[in-house]
């Protein structure tokens, strides 16, 4: 029978990028919600606001405890941008005509309604990609 070791799974990069991402996404949507709600800056302003701020931890954490990159600041730093900010577009393109589409079937249409569940679906996308950004190209080991 193979059981999963359990010091291996909390010493994998999955684990502790799920864990940081899981900390910074609830940062970033509680920001993502008040810049929504309260400061009325609007489905693409209030989330971009909210993923800078985010994207800014995320990149101490990661190259230090994630993938544990000894690379410049300088070299990393452009890498994780670029890549963040694919991420960030591609996700939000896609989830907000995406739940547009989904929430027609039951006929919902408030524009307040459909933004606020694409911006968490965003999230979701967001996040998976980057994962695949991070280790495949910002911090790619052996290169």
């Amino acid at each position: 029978m193979n059981l999963v070791n359990p010091g291996k799974l909390f010493n994998s990069e999955i684990f502790k990028f799920v864990s940081i991402g899981l900390f910074i996404t609830i940062i970033s949507i509680l920001l993502m919600y008040i810049f929504y709600n309260i400061f009325h800056m609007g489905y693409w302003g209030s989330s971009a606001v909210s993923y800078f701020i985010g994207s800014i931890l995320s990149l101490l954490l990661n190259k230090n405890i994630t993938f544990r990159n000894n690379d410049s600041f300088i070299y990393i730093t452009p890498k994780f941008f670029i890549n963040i900010s694919f991420c960030y577009v591609a996700a939000y393109l896609i989830a907000k005509p995406s739940i547009k589409f989904l929430l027609s079937f039951i006929k919902i249409e408030q524009v307040n309604i459909i933004e606020q569940i694409a911006l968490l679906f965003g999230v979701c996308l967001f996040t998976f990609m980057n994962f695949i950004g991070q280790k495949y190209f910002v911090f790619r080991k052996g290169l």
